[in-house]
Order: C-alpha cells, then structure tokens, then sequence
C-alpha cells in the first residue's frame, strides 16, 4: 500500500492553512504549519511547536484548537457536530492555553498524543496561534475625501495542522459521484465531483480525457491534485479555453487517481455543434 503522506498536495495545504501575507510583518513566527504522525493504534507520541518573537515587544499569543473540514470548493471551514467523528481534539493535549514571548526570544507549545485501541484511518485537527492584541496598519485616505482616514487592526494568525493516521488500518477509496459541463464561449469546461470514501488523508488528482465516437483520445485536461479528508467531497474545475473540437458526439471521462490500488472514473456524454446546428 503506498504511503499517504502529503508529498505532492503540500502547495495546496499552504495555501489552505498558511496565514495571508500582507505589508505588515507578522509580530510572530511558527517553525511548523503541518504536523503528521503515523502511530500504532493505542500508542503515544509527543512533539513540539516553537514560536518565536523577532521584534522589540512582548507578544502574547493564544492558542485555540479548532476543528475543521473542507468544503467543495477547497476551503477550509468549521466543523459540524455531525462531522466530528475523525476528530483528533479527544486525543491530544497541549502544554498551554497561551504563550508569552518576551522580544527576541522562543517559547515551546509541547502536545501529547495518545490513541485509543479501538483507533483506525486518519484523525485531524487545527491549532490557532493568534496574537491577542493586533498590528495597526494605516489604510490611507478614503476616496474621494481626503480629509477621512483610516486605519486596520491586523491580527496575523498562524494555523497548525495536525495529521494523525494509524498504522496497518489505512483503507484508501474514492468515487466520482457526479460530472457536467460547464457553458463556456469557447473551448471546453467541467465540472467533476469527487468523494474520499476512505478512512485516511490523501492527494487526489488525475485526468479528464476527451474521447471521439470511435473511442480514441482527442484530448486530456488535468485535474489539478488537491488535499482529500475522508467523508468529505471536493469539485474539481478544469477548463482549456483554447480546445476546438470538429462537430460531433464525444464522451468526457474523469480519471482520479488517489494514490490507492485503483483508480476510479466517471463519464459524462456531450456534443459539438456545428454554427449551423447551433442557429
């Protein structure tokens, strides 16, 4: 079985968890944004964030877990109660509520581990490093009335992810639950719909392949690899604005990878116009 680390999904993952970059500094640093573990159900393991302060003042920073899934789109969003099962909150506890960091200078949130016998697949959780008090950024005058001005109160929070998954019960699966086409002036777009019916953590990525009536490949559209939690569903878009294909009838046929034994498809029947079938 091949390993479900992040490997290829990590860009996704830092766009997802990192904090925004804008012209002010952030008043903090963490030293990790992804934290994995591959454990044996039953066992402990046991870790440590550093957050370090580079500036002349004293920042206090509170340390908020949060749990977390992915909707359609990507983004990452506050769970449900329904959506809690793989919650890793019952099973870690951290060294502090919050942290003070004196200037130019480190301190260390310590986490404990320990899984339950009955564990199986993968468990997360996020952990909020936030300022307690914010960075004031001038926002210059309004428009069109220079004589009002105003100002943001920035706070710059960290987001910490935790992987856990446990050893000998990882069982990938995945299923494409459902494909359409995307109106578009030119070229070709779809939507394909797809659903971790596993119980771990993986990249999901792979293929739209364009197929003539006569079965034969005229096109491929990547479907871009994307971070997949289990239970949860994500819709890859993918489009070529540039594809022109002679009038006719054609089958799309989404191919998804998730790194498991298999992969798994869906088709989705279309057709070329010719502008004077269009009229």
């Amino acid at each position: 079985m091949k390993q479900h680390k992040l490997g290829v999904v990590m860009a996704c993952i830092l766009v997802a968890f990192c904090t925004l970059h804008v012209a002010a500094s952030a008043p903090f640093a963490v030293d990790q944004q992804i934290v994995e573990h591959n454990m044996d159900a039953g066992g402990r393991v046991s870790g440590s964030i550093v957050a370090t302060n580079p500036g002349d003042q004293p920042v206090k920073i509170n340390i908020v877990p949060v749990d977390y899934v992915r909707n359609a789109k990507g983004d990452t969003v506050k769970a449900t109660q329904e959506q809690l099962e793989r919650s890793l909150f019952p099973y870690i506890a951290l060294s502090a509520s919050s942290l003070t960091l004196e200037p130019k200078s480190s301190a260390k949130l310590d986490y404990i581990i320990d899984m339950p016998e009955t564990a199986e697949g993968s468990y997360w959780l996020a952990v909020y490093f936030e300022p307690e008090t914010g960075t004031v950024v001038q926002g210059g005058a309004l428009e069109g009335r220079p004589e009002v001005t105003f100002n943001f109160n920035l706070k710059i929070r960290y987001e910490v992810m935790f992987l856990v998954t446990i050893n000998g019960t990882d069982n990938p699966n995945g299923a494409v639950t459902g494909m359409r086409q995307i109106s578009q002036s030119d070229g070709l777009a779809f939507e394909v719909d797809f659903r971790n019916t596993g119980n771990v953590y993986y990249g999901a990525g792979g293929r739209v392949e364009i197929r003539d009536q006569t079965g034969a490949t005229v096109a491929e559209l990547p479907l871009e690899r994307t971070f997949a939690l289990p239970n949860q569903s994500y819709t890859f878009e993918v489009s070529d604005g540039s594809l022109q294909l002679p009038p006719g009838d054609y089958i799309a046929l989404a191919v998804v990878d998730f790194g498991g034994d298999k992969l798994v498809a869906g088709q989705l029947r279309f057709a070329i116009h010719g502008r004077e079938e269009a009229r």
